[in-house]
């Protein structure tokens, strides 16, 4: 059987999925309008792969999920022997309304070693899968597929609709520029919702990471002190890279976020290497609409940093990005 080829595979393929970057990281000329916007779900990653009625579970790593959880998904579709899921890769969100991500993520780890607890396997088994992406078992063996995101996402339709299990199907919103994709993603997380997904109409390749699948999550915004700055290397060499930050006892350093041109971060490099121990010097840059801006020493000061979440240790920042200085706050968050 072709899962058996599939299993064997995913033991020695390294990136064997398609990843999704932050839409502020993918460079603009890289980004083609209209964009497929969908809701987050606030899952994990979910590969499932279907032959003849055998559903086998696997994380974004390609480790398998527990036996049980397969056999949670699949009971949803075969307690009607009339409604099936036809064979093929379906790339899902697992999601569970009766815990927080965190916790589902603990229950149903890869590495998890300790057995569940009678109630905790009664949890697992309220778990279900939101669809969004699918493949053949051909495409996925080769690590790529030419077909169009919207002609996967046609034929992923019309299986769902087969098995009688629409609802499982996450819905399309065009997006057709920048501030339409800031908008679409604010109203999901105003409900209590993660983000948002952007797909472009193009090709899926196993291992990449940027234009093809991109996202805007809930964040959490903080205002620290600067302690210290981190210089870049390559390209950025001899410039200002990062900012370290004071974060409840602990030190953790943040990149510069959208908006830090070239022209800005040497401006913020010549401020702090001319300003040590004097307040007086400030650098400028004049580079089009940033024309007469100044950049003032950042050590001392307290910016505003953009961050995923707290860190699982809560000491320090997931994915965090520095925004702006605060002119008018002489007092950290922490």
């Amino acid at each position: 059987m072709i899962i058996d080829d599939i299993r064997e595979y995913l033991k020695v393929r390294s990136n064997p999925v398609q990843l999704v970057k932050h839409l502020d990281e993918v460079p603009e000329n890289k980004i083609q309008y209209p964009l497929i916007g969908q809701k987050k779900y606030d899952g994990l990653y979910c590969l499932v792969i279907v032959q003849g009625g055998i559903f086998d579970l696997y994380s974004r790593t390609g480790k398998a999920y527990y036996h049980e959880v397969a056999e949670a998904i699949s009971d949803q579709f075969y307690n009607d022997m009339s409604c099936m899921l036809d064979d093929g890769v379906y790339i899902t969100e697992l999601c569970n309304d009766q815990v927080s991500l965190e916790v589902l993520s603990g229950l149903v780890s890869t590495n998890r070693k300790k057995d569940w607890t009678t109630e905790e396997e009664a949890i697992v088994w309220q778990s279900y899968c939101m669809f969004h992406d699918f493949l053949t078992f051909e495409e996925f063996l080769d690590g790529y597929s030419e077909q169009p995101y919207m002609v996967r996402y046609y034929e992923l339709t019309k299986r769902l609709t087969r098995a009688e299990r629409e609802t499982l199907l996450v819905l399309n919103t065009p997006i057709y520029d920048r501030d339409g994709a800031d908008k679409f993603a604010d109203a999901i997380i105003e409900k209590g919702g993660e983000g948002a997904v952007f797909k472009q109409n193009v090709d899926w390749e196993a291992g990449h990471k940027g234009y093809r699948a991109m996202k805007i999550v809930r964040g959490l915004h903080v205002d620290l002190l600067c302690i210290g700055v981190q210089y870049g290397k390559g390209k950025r060499s001899g410039q200002i890279a990062k900012l370290e930050f004071s974060y409840k006892g602990s030190v953790f350093s943040a990149d510069l976020g959208k908006g830090w041109t070239d022209a800005r971060r040497s401006a913020l490099t010549n401020a702090h290497e001319k300003s040590v121990g004097c307040t007086v010097f400030t650098g400028t840059y004049g580079h089009g609409s940033n024309a007469g801006v100044t950049e003032y020493p950042p050590v001392g000061k307290i910016w505003e940093v953009k961050a995923l979440q707290e860190s699982s240790t809560g000491k320090a920042l997931r994915l965090p990005k520095v925004v702006r200085v605060r002119e008018d706050k002489d007092t950290p968050d922490y």
